[in-house]
């Protein structure tokens, strides 16, 4: 476990590194980097904007929501423009996503000031995104505490939920009209690279933890 973590600071510290250098070429606009999980048995097909920047067209999150931190074990670094003064520390989210399995769809928004989490000291948020069943999804943000030994290279043991802030939860109600039939979401699959409805068929009986969300 000591090692997990110590292997997960390095990954991040040289992350933050990259993520420095880029934004001492483009000092203007905001930087994250992010990382997306979802249950196998509940994958969905996903697009994430921020400050009016597509960042993810169409992309699939089929799992790591068991994982912690939950994530795909990918990490995405995007840069997106700034918002005007005096909103310009502020991230402005919206992740919009589909069921692959029920056709239900979902939408979400929030803002996220950076200077709520100073810690990170300008090199960009690290987000990590959740996507539960029936609407649920979650925005977490590594803490101070982990942040300092990320940089300092040091660990005081495995990695926990406890390591990060839930910055946004909610449980987003489904948009009105009717649900994508089957037909509809394959479509939506096969535009999308890699994406393989019989392997994600797969998983589709695989254990589901108790849904927080009703999904009303």
């Amino acid at each position: 476990m000591f090692l997990l973590r110590l292997f997960f600071a390095l990954t991040v510290s040289m992350s933050g590194a990259i993520t420095t250098q880029a934004m001492s070429k483009q000092p203007l606009p905001m930087s994250i980097s992010y990382a997306v999980g979802a249950y196998r048995a509940s994958p969905v097909i996903y697009k994430l904007t921020i400050n009016g920047q597509v960042l993810t067209f169409s992309s699939v999150a089929a799992f790591g929501a068991s994982r912690v931190p939950p994530n795909d074990g990918r990490e995405i670094v995007a840069y997106f423009p700034r918002l005007p003064a005096p909103d310009n520390t502020r991230l402005d989210i919206k992740v919009e996503w589909t069921d692959i399995w029920s056709g239900h769809q979902y939408r979400t928004e929030t803002q996220l000031d950076e200077e709520h989490y100073p810690w990170f000291e300008g090199v960009g948020l690290k987000l990590n995104m959740t996507f539960e069943q029936n609407g649920g999804f979650v925005i977490r943000i590594i803490s101070e505490d982990l942040w300092k030994e990320v940089i300092d290279m040091t660990s005081s043991g495995p990695i926990t939920l406890a390591d990060y802030i839930v910055a946004f939860d909610t449980c987003a109600p489904r948009l009105d009209g009717p649900l994508l039939s089957e037909a509809e979401v394959r479509e939506q699959l096969n535009q999308i690279w890699a994406a393989d409805i019989e392997r994600l068929g797969a998983n589709r009986d695989s254990p589901l933890p108790s849904p927080r969300c009703a999904g009303l």
